[in-house]
């Protein structure tokens, strides 16, 4: 395998909330408009952010999954101990709602990297005319695969080998550590940052042999046998980035 165990993932994904604005008119989207508010603890961001940087952490960093990072006060906070602490990339998808040249230029000083997504014609006209400093892109019009709310409901598959949770940390808002993104339910969860720090997770055994059955192709997890991904990152037998 070209992956090796004991080199840190290549990213790493903070969802700081359950919120996003536009989840009321996308009944595709895991995010739920109506449940209580949940935000992933301020230390617990720190703390693993400070453990990446004492490791020389030289991946990409996200602070957004599911949810719409421009609504959270706190952000501008974390890109600052970011870039203090660890100074890894930072890349933030974004729907643009708040998104104006004065942000873009404050978050382009943070070596902030942009994918934005736009939902009506008068968003893409507005956000086509901000200027970005960065390799940043507008993206497209968006369109959510139904596929993610399936995913649960999915006829058990063979499938091929996915390096997907050897390389990307997943780290949603209850603290919880999952096994990937389309696990929007906690199905699969590898720990608890609330109680357990993120070395001592990433080392554990029950995520090594997860990681290890998956990149031969073995899928154990429910979850895994149901996904539509014929295998993530996989290419001729080796992790080359992501592929269908």
């Amino acid at each position: 395998m070209t992956f090796k165990r004991d080199t840190i993932p290549k990213s790493f994904a903070f969802e700081l909330s359950n919120r996003c604005n536009y989840a009321q008119h996308h009944p595709e989207c895991p995010t739920e408009p109506k449940c209580d508010p949940i935000f992933l603890d301020t230390d617990v961001i720190k703390a693993t952010i400070k453990y990446l940087g004492s490791v020389g952490y030289a991946g990409t960093l996200y602070f957004n999954l599911y949810n719409e990072p421009l609504i959270d006060p706190r952000l501008f906070m974390l890109l600052e101990y970011t870039k203090e602490h660890c100074g890894c990339c930072v890349c933030i998808y974004t729907n643009g709602w708040n998104l104006n040249q004065y942000m873009v230029d404050e978050l382009d000083k943070l070596n902030v990297v942009f994918r934005i997504s736009y939902y009506t014609d008068r968003e893409q006209e507005r956000l086509s005319k901000l200027k970005f400093k960065r390799g940043s892109s507008r993206g497209n019009r968006v369109t959510l695969d139904p596929e993610v709310k399936m995913i649960y409901e999915n006829s058990s598959t063979e499938r091929d080998l996915c390096f997907f949770p050897s390389v990307y940390v997943v780290i949603v808002c209850t603290g919880e550590y999952v096994l990937c993104c389309r696990d929007y339910k906690h199905h699969h969860v590898f720990g608890n940052l609330n109680t357990t720090p993120i070395k001592e997770i990433l080392e554990s055994d029950y995520r090594q042999r997860i990681c290890d059955e998956l990149e031969v192709g073995k899928r154990r997890l429910d979850l895994c046998k149901r996904c539509t991904f014929r295998g993530w990152g996989v290419k001729n037998g080796k992790y080359e980035g992501r592929i269908k």
